[in-house]
């Protein structure tokens, strides 16, 4: 996976799924945290973005995705303790078999290849009260852009 240290900092290159379904967004929420992130991981090296993201909704959630367009070029800084984190992500939009099994709005589940993972249907219009990271998404997933949009995003303190 692309993810290394430089002194205090550590940089990854994330890909992530934005899927909609019902005026809901699919996140995942680790057990031991309150918050919640979109689908999605690493990216290998020698693998393309789109390659990873349908490795990782596979491994996570044993569909096939559809992935439809890339909406978002994210750069995050965040520092959620005393390490600093730069993150680059690719943020598509991706759709599924309307007979996948996760498509059941009301229900959560456990990610396939990591159990302490949690993956449920958040409500866009609660998203500020859901804690959803990184913050620019409980915004932006009401209004999804025609084309790519470019996002510096830094969280405060960083």
């Amino acid at each position: 996976m692309i993810s290394f240290d430089l002194g205090p900092v550590r940089f990854t290159f994330r890909v992530a799924a934005v899927c909609l379904y019902d005026g809901n967004v699919l996140a995942n929420k680790p057990d031991a945290e309150d918050f919640w992130f979109l689908p999605g991981g690493r990216v290998e090296t020698m693998e393309s973005a789109e390659e990873a993201l349908r490795r990782e909704l596979w491994e996570e959630l044993g569909a096939e995705p559809h992935i439809e367009r890339l909406l978002w070029l994210v750069e995050t800084f965040y520092s959620p303790n005393e390490r600093r984190f730069h993150e680059l992500g690719l943020y598509y939009l991706v759709s599924f078999s309307s007979e996948a099994a996760l498509y059941q709005a009301d229900a959560t589940f456990r990610c396939r290849d990591a159990p302490e993972l949690l993956i449920g249907w958040l409500p866009l219009e609660t998203l500020e009260q859901a804690h959803l990271q990184p913050r620019f998404l409980r915004t932006h997933l009401r209004h999804l852009p025609s084309g790519i949009e470019h996002i510096v995003h830094r969280d405060p303190g960083t």
